[in-house]
C-alpha cells in the first residue's frame, strides 16, 4: 500500500486524507490485505497511482466506508477500488469521481466478490464506472447516482443487482477539492 497496508486487522480509519502516494503493486492509497474489516469513516483518498486499486485495493477484507471521497486517482484495474478475493464491501454515501483505469475507473471487481452500493456517486470515472471480471463477481447497488446507469456496468457474466431510486444525473458537485454537493442536487 503506497499509503496505508493493513494486514489482518480491523481499525477504524477516521477524519484522514490519503493522497499523493504511488506503488507498483496494489492500493495506491490504502491495501486492505486478508482479514480486514476497518470502518473507514469521513475520509478522503486521492490523487493517488498504483498498478491495481489507485484509490483503494481489497484482498480478502470486509470493510466498510461511509462518508468517504474516492477521486483523481489512477491504476491499471480499479481507478478508485480494486475488489479481489473473497472481499464484501459496503460503501454507503461515498463518492467514486474522476478515477482512471484500463478497466474499472470508479470500480474493478475479480474473484467471487460482493459489493453492496447505497447512496453513493459513481461519476465521470473512465473508461467505466463499474467492472466486473467475470460470473463469480456480484454488485449492488440501490439508491446511487451512476453516469450512463446500468449500460456502465460491465458485468462479463457476473450478476448485477440494479436495485431501486438509483439515477443518472449530473450530482452538482460544489467544487472539486472536497466533491461535497450544493443544496439543490439531487443526490441529498
Amino acid at each position: 500500500g503506497g499509503g496505508i497496508w493493513l494486514y489482518n486487522a480491523s481499525p477504524t480509519l477516521e477524519d484522514i486524507t490519503i493522497s499523493g502516494n504511488f506503488i507498483d503493486a496494489w492500493g495506491g492509497g490504502i491495501f486492505l490485505h486478508q482479514y480486514c474489516a476497518p470502518l473507514i469513516t469521513n475520509v478522503t483518498i486521492n490523487n493517488n497511482t498504483a498498478d491495481r486499486g489507485g484509490g483503494i485495493s481489497l484482498y480478502y477484507s470486509n470493510p466498510v466506508l461511509n462518508n468517504v471521497a474516492i477521486y483523481a486517482n489512477t491504476a491499471n484495474q480499479g481507478g478508485g477500488i480494486y475488489s479481489y478475493h473473497n472481499t464484501n464491501p459496503i460503501l454507503s454515501n461515498v463518492s467514486i469521481t474522476n478515477n482512471t483505469a484500463e478497466q474499472g475507473g470508479s470500480l474493478y471487481s475479480q474473484d467471487v466478490t460482493s459489493v453492496n452500493v447505497i447512496n453513493t456517486v459513481l461519476w465521470n470515472n473512465v473508461p467505466q464506472e463499474i467492472f466486473l471480471s467475470g460470473e463469480s463477481d456480484t454488485i449492488t447497488v440501490s439508491y446511487s447516482d451512476v453516469l450512463g446507469g446500468q449500460d456502465s456496468v460491465i458485468s462479463n457474466g457476473g450478476s448485477i443487482n440494479w436495485g431501486i431510486g438509483n439515477i443518472d444525473v449530473d450530482p452538482l458537485f460544489v467544487d472539486t477539492s472536497n466533491y461535497s454537493l450544493t443544496a439543490d442536487s439531487r443526490c441529498i
